[in-house]
């Protein structure tokens, strides 16, 4: 009988030791083909990203103070990069890891205040991990405002002020009217 029982122990410790190697063997098989998968899918990938920006609309043609851009960015394998260009200048790159496979908005602050006044290109780029890459662009005009075109725009935004100033302007020359007209009239 003990022949048998360390026969028993033997085969039990081997089966153990072979359903090890049979999962190991079985997860290294599903790691190699999913990461090949991946590699093979981003390799085949002819479709560029699909870009447009929202804001400025087409219709916008001047712009001023800090100004916000929008696109929307699509791809059917993911997006890797997003790139904001103005005149020429890249002022943004933002890396996604992972990639964004869903329409996405893509929004960036841009200060004009930094810039003179003229006409300038706004340029979004998107490239998606096989390496396509896609752009929108839109032309604007910078129009800084003048020292009294900030001023009148405070004013309507805040009548308060602008009672304040009147009445402080026009009350002390009121005060003088009234008083050469009580004056004059003695």
């Amino acid at each position: 009988m003990k022949w048998e029982k360390a026969i028993a122990e033997l085969e039990t410790k081997m089966m153990r030791k072979f359903r090890l190697y049979l999962v190991i063997s079985f997860l290294l098989i599903l790691t190699v083909t999913a990461a090949s998968h991946i590699t093979y899918s981003a390799q085949e990938d002819k479709e560029a990203p699909w870009v447009l920006i929202t804001r400025p609309a087409p219709s916008v043609t001047t712009v001023s103070g800090v100004y916000m851009i929008h696109a929307r960015i699509d791809d059917n394998v993911g997006v890797v990069k997003i790139e904001l260009w103005i005149d020429g200048d890249n002022v943004d790159i933002v890396t996604l890891s992972p990639p964004i496979k869903k329409s996405s908005l893509y929004k960036r602050e841009w200060d004009t205040q930094a810039y003179p006044n003229g006409d300038y290109k706004i340029t979004v780029n998107a490239q998606d991990a096989a390496g396509n890459s896609e752009f929108d662009n839109r032309w604007v005009r910078v129009v800084r405002p003048s020292w009294w075109q900030q001023i009148f725009a405070y004013m309507i935004v805040n009548p308060g002020i602008v009672a304040a100033i009147i009445t402080a302007i026009i009350g002390p020359i009121l005060v003088i009217i009234v008083k050469r007209r009580l004056g004059a009239g003695r």
